[in-house]
């Protein structure tokens, strides 16, 4: 790695404390940005608008996702602003390079019934995991975390008395989050049944402190998490991909749905703006109608 990018990822992680994830997307898209200079013969300190324009055409070349692109231009902009205020260089090529607009998609959300259908499975002996499995999807849907979230969850985090966790989110941000009684019950039999057999046979300097662990007793990953679910979705004959972020969504769906106010779901989502969680939570068409059938004096009138 060149060390005009480790310098701006050191600011990252040690400055601005972005997660690890986040350093690698900055990570991947400045290779790529470092890789296209190389083949120009450019030099990263010598490029102006009209070079930074000609990358973004580029990209649009290859037929990337709006949502890759305005990221990628983003990581550069932000890459470029670091050294500016820095003193290193006068000005951020990219400051005026604009991106297509993305459209706002939402994740689809899942049907309560259709989560029972997964948390509803038996416990067979012979797949005591699944113990743990359960206790995943509880946490995502009943506390409405970040796939991240979960799997840094550490013991320390957890007051199984009080059913509350505290929460490391984005830029290291402290909040405490509530669990579910079922949730508590199901996380409970996993640390006490499960997690323990699974560092049973570990000496102290493999053993590790976090809740969430895969079969061999190491700390689970967000692509293990991934692939829990989506094994667990196939097993209980749910038709389609179940992924953490859609767990997240639905928890935050149905408080919505539920009468809950907008400040307390960010709060719980640990979303730094009001204005995230507006784009982040959309209002039934149900509650809709049932808010303006309560409100409007003319709604109900018979015609």
């Amino acid at each position: 790695m060149n060390q005009p990018i480790q310098q701006f990822l050191d600011y990252l992680t040690n400055t601005r404390q972005f997660s690890s994830q986040t350093v690698k997307s900055y990570q991947h898209d400045l290779e790529i940005y470092f890789r296209y200079l190389f083949k120009q013969s450019w030099l990263f300190d010598r490029v102006q608008l009209k070079d930074a324009r000609a990358f973004l055409a580029n990209q649009v070349q290859q037929d990337l996702n709006p949502k890759t692109l305005k990221r990628r231009v983003a990581t550069l902009k932000h890459f470029y602003q670091f050294y500016v205020d820095e003193g290193l260089l006068t000005i951020n090529p990219f400051a005026l390079v604009r991106t297509p607009k993305v459209a706002k998609t939402l994740p689809t959300t899942v049907d309560e019934p259709q989560v029972q259908q997964v948390l509803n499975r038996p416990i067979e002996e012979a797949s005591r995991l699944l113990m743990r499995d359960l206790a995943l999807v509880e946490l995502l849907y009943g506390s409405g975390l970040r796939a991240s979230e979960v799997v840094n969850l550490t013991m320390q985090d957890v007051n199984m008395p009080q059913r509350i966790l505290r929460i490391l989110g984005k830029g290291n941000k402290q909040r405490l989050v509530p669990i579910t009684k079922p949730c508590q019950q199901t996380l409970s039999l996993y640390l006490k049944d499960v997690r323990s057999m699974l560092i049973k046979d570990l000496d102290a300097s493999q053993l590790s402190n976090h809740v969430f662990l895969n079969q061999h007793g190491r700390k689970l990953t967000v692509r293990g998490l991934e692939y829990i679910l989506s094994q667990l979705a196939k097993r209980s004959g749910i038709a389609f991909h179940l992924h953490p972020h859609q767990l997240r969504h639905t928890f935050a769906t149905q408080l919505l749905d539920n009468g809950a106010d907008l400040r307390t779901i960010q709060e719980l989502l640990g979303h730094a703006t009001i204005n995230t969680t507006q784009i982040y939570t959309h209002v039934s068409k149900e509650a809709l109608q049932k808010e303006y059938r309560a409100a409007h004096p003319r709604a109900l009138k018979k015609k």
